[in-house]
């Protein structure tokens, strides 16, 4: 019992101490939720509307004077009617029934309600001061105020409040037994409130039923919470559980497809191979037939030689992009001219053998620098050019420029090959980086699938944009130093 306090009171201010609990526990709850559980909100709110209920009624308790125990019971008129909207929100976000629309209203008429009381326009001081017991069998005055037409007003409706609180429940828990719990603590709390308000007229009433009974309520929806909590625990570990199956399922299964994709990959790999080498063997032995003839004059001899050095360069070609393109990426970076790179790249396209108007305009600055491997970063650019070349057909003019970007805000430089073969359809671009899609008849189709390779493999970029009648245009974007 606390010092100078009467043991109601003391038990009371008891009830306003595990609610502060409570309120701080919940509130606590559902931020840490994500403000995605509105009842433990409401509840938090409920809890802190009963701590001023109680301590209100400690206070009235142990008030000395009329007017003393008249502002007490304006706190304790003022929480109670907040308790009626908390509770009747509580009900709501509990069941999401469509009453939801009417929890800014309860809120608003318990407000004023609350506020009309603070204000002393729903309890004045009885004239006569009478005395009454303290209730509980123990021998301790207290004073009586008296509630006015405002007042009564009020307080009929939380208890209507509270009521459709209760329809709430019944008409839309999910599950009867919460509808049993908030019953079992909600109409005893309603009936003895009802009672301790019928017997203060009586000299020898009971008294403070409402004050100590109403933690009936807050109990109640405690264990709802609590019984609600702990089903969703087993829910998420069934889900939990099925999850584990699902995901070892998705596992072989993708391993499968992955086995499958390989297989596929191969078989492609080998239907190519076996195509672009089966028609240079079949050249190289006829020319090599040809060579044979003792017959043969000193110029079909330089056409059948050119003709083998031809289909052979084409041989290597082909080797040299499928290991290219099999070969794991494991990039050295070190910084490297940007201008040392294209100039090497147009020279191992062999410009001599480009014939007609077709060539070079090189628009690079010594000054860039990108951090690249140098003989990767040479094999991609080079493949741009080797096709730009092949795709303008000895006319036109291919431009090489370098330029500084930016790439996910780091400094950066384009490395731009632009040619004037007339552009490809929308969906040839589409899908031109592809393995193995190829339109010309001696490519390999691995030449901008390498491209892209490469840079993904130094977090660079590789773009590709081509419009019908005037040509297209490849880039590569790499970090600089």
């Amino acid at each position: 019992m606390i010092l100078g306090m009467s043991p109601v009171a003391t038990l009371l201010l008891a009830w306003s101490a595990i609610n502060v609990y409570a309120a701080l526990f919940y509130g606590a709850l559902h931020v840490l939720r994500g403000r995605t559980s509105p009842e433990y909100l409401a509840f938090a709110l409920l809890c802190v509307s009963h701590v001023g209920f109680a301590a209100g009624g400690a206070l009235t308790l142990d008030a000395t004077t009329a007017v003393q125990a008249a502002r007490a019971s304006s706190v304790e008129m003022a929480s109670g009617l907040l308790m009626g909207a908390a509770f009747f929100h509580f009900a709501v976000a509990l069941t999401r029934t469509r009453l939801s629309a009417f929890v800014p209203a309860a809120w608003v008429s318990m407000s004023v309600g609350a506020v009309a009381s603070l204000l002393g326009m729903s309890i004045t001081p009885s004239l006569d001061e009478v005395t009454r017991r303290a209730g509980f069998g123990i021998d301790a005055p207290r004073i009586e105020s008296v509630a006015t037409p405002v007042g009564i007003f009020f307080a009929a409706l939380a208890i209507l409040w509270s009521v459709l609180a209760l329809v709430s429940i019944f008409r839309g828990a999910r599950d009867p037994t919460e509808a049993r719990i908030m019953a079992a603590g909600t109409v005893p709390a309603l009936l003895l409130a009802s009672y301790d308000a019928f017997s203060q007229s009586a000299t020898e009433g009971p008294g403070w039923l409402a004050e100590n009974i109403g933690v009936l309520v807050a109990l109640a929806a405690g264990l709802v919470l609590i019984r609600r909590f702990a089903r969703s625990a087993v829910e998420l570990e069934r889900r939990t559980e099925a999850l584990t199956v699902s995901y070892d399922q998705l596992r072989r299964t993708q391993e499968e497809l992955v086995g499958k994709e390989q297989l596929a990959a191969v078989g492609e790999l080998s239907a190519v191979i076996a195509h672009e080498v089966r028609n240079p063997l079949a050249i190289l032995k006829n020319a090599v037939s040809g060579l044979r003839r003792r017959d043969l004059s000193a110029e079909d001899r330089r056409v059948l030689l050119a003709i083998v050095n031809e289909e052979t360069d084409r041989l290597t070609r082909l080797v040299r992009d499928l290991l290219a393109y099999a070969r794991p990426l494991s990039p050295t970076r070190a910084p490297v001219q940007v201008l040392d790179l294209t100039l090497r790249a147009c020279e191992d396209t062999r410009l001599a053998r480009v014939r007609g108007e077709s060539h070079i305009e090189l628009d690079v600055d010594e000054s860039l620098e990108v951090m690249v491997d140098r003989d990767h970063a040479h094999h991609g650019i080079l493949n741009l050019i080797d096709n730009a070349f092949a795709a303008m057909n000895g006319k036109g003019t291919l431009y090489v420029r370098a330029f500084e970007t930016a790439l996910d805000e780091r400094r950066a430089v384009a490395i731009e090959v632009r040619d004037e073969a007339g552009g490809m359809d929308p969906q040839v671009v589409a899908k031109a980086r592809d393995p193995f899609f190829t339109t010309r008849p001696s490519g390999t189709g691995l030449g901008l699938a390498i491209v892209e390779r490469m840079a993904r493999g130094h977090d660079g970029t590789f773009e590709l944009a081509s419009e019908v009648g005037i040509g297209t245009t490849a880039t590569l974007t790499f970090l600089a130093p």
